[in-house]
């Protein structure tokens, strides 16, 4: 990837002349990884125009590596998949979901739910003040985070700030084979991002039939379309998340989750992308 290890496979390629193939995933904005490297920035941008194909997992990050001056013929936006055998609700029965919500004390609620990392670039914070909005209207709404991360502390500050206890419940890290089961188990996914090169985590819930909130940043309008294969919400605003629960709360969203589920299906299978991978590495 573009970082350390991309510094590596480029001067690699030039001790050995070994072709170079350049894998995108990072999200951040092109002003943020400007402040963040300074003077090092230029050996950055070098590793790019070094690179002789580039692996660009959304639409997002291959217009960076355009702007950073690459030949577009060398970029292959190739995104990353889904294992559709193991995120697919078929798997569980009524029953064992049942159980599950009932050890988590979470019988008769609605499961609002996110996988993700706990930093501020993933917008969890506007997601508990929308709680505390949604509190009263709606009581038996919980909101479900799975995750650790460098926030953990200050989300639960906030939580206990907001009176928040018996809404909002903090998983911890869940193992992957397991995340499938709660996410069969829940009503919505949610995850109001400030920044995404690509975002797996919505393409796991789109595969398990949940309904989506995102927000239009990155490479997340590669796979949503707002109405259409889930719904936008603005990043940093609590009001607006309040507004698309309830929309999402009051459909049946039939039409938009069998859309994703399509798209998931078509685009996103492992399968298929391995060999598109496999294709761009033989060339």
């Amino acid at each position: 990837m573009a970082n350390q290890a991309g510094l590596a496979g480029m001067w690699f390629k030039k001790k050995t002349k070994v072709p170079f193939v350049l894998n995108l995933q990072m999200g951040q904005s092109d002003e943020k990884i400007r402040k963040y490297l300074g003077l090092l920035f230029r050996y950055y941008k070098k590793i790019y125009l070094s690179a002789d194909y580039i692996h660009a997992i959304s639409n997002f990050l291959k217009k960076r590596a355009i702007r950073f001056g690459v030949n577009p013929k060398k970029i292959r936006v190739i995104p990353n998949g889904v294992d559709l055998k193991k995120f697919n609700c078929k798997r569980f029965d009524k029953k064992s979901l049942t159980k599950l919500k009932e050890n988590l004390e979470l019988k008769n609620k609605k499961i609002l739910i996110t996988s993700s990392r706990l930093s501020r670039k993933n917008g969890l914070e506007y997601v508990i003040r929308a709680m505390k909005l949604l509190s009263k209207k709606h009581p038996d709404l919980v909101f479900l985070i799975i995750g650790i991360g460098e926030l953990e502390k200050n989300l639960k500050m906030l939580v206990k700030e907001l009176e928040l206890k018996d809404k909002i419940k903090f998983m911890g890290q869940v193992k992957n084979y397991e995340l499938p089961k709660y996410l069969c188990m829940s009503d919505i996914f949610i995850r109001p991002s400030l920044s995404e090169g690509q975002g797996i985590s919505f393409i796991e819930a789109m595969a398990c039939g949940l309904p989506v909130i995102a927000t239009p940043v990155g490479g997340i309008p590669d796979f949503i379309e707002d109405g259409k294969t889930g719904y936008f919400c603005r990043p940093k605003n609590p009001k607006g998340i309040v507004e698309t629960i309830e929309k999402i709360l009051k459909s049946s969203n039939k039409e938009i989750v069998s859309g994703a589920k399509q798209l998931v299906k078509k685009k996103y299978d492992w399968k298929n992308i391995m060999k598109k991978i496999e294709k761009l590495c033989e060339k």
